[in-house]
């Protein structure tokens, strides 16, 4: 008896996603235990190569500073909104 073409694709796809799936949490794992290593790590690092990790992994931590107009009194309102 021959399968249905789109019963195959789905069965693919459903296996596909349920790997997918699996690789994406044994990778959280795997990133979970090195982040629970990091200290031990970091210890052993001179100075100069913290300083250079700790730049390295900033723009994903920390939030980007970005310049914001504070010239009120160039359109007029000054701070009458306060």
């Amino acid at each position: 008896m021959k399968q249905d073409t789109a019963v195959i694709v789905t069965q693919a796809a459903t296996e596909g996603a349920a790997t997918v799936h699996t690789i994406h949490k044994q990778l959280v794992q795997i990133a979970a235990a090195e982040i629970a290593k990091l200290p031990e790590h970091l210890e052993k690092l001179t100075p100069a190569e913290r300083v250079r990790f700790v730049l390295a992994v900033l723009p994903y931590t920390a939030p980007k500073v970005e310049r914001v107009a504070t010239d009120y009194a160039r359109n007029g309102d000054g701070l009458g909104w306060l």
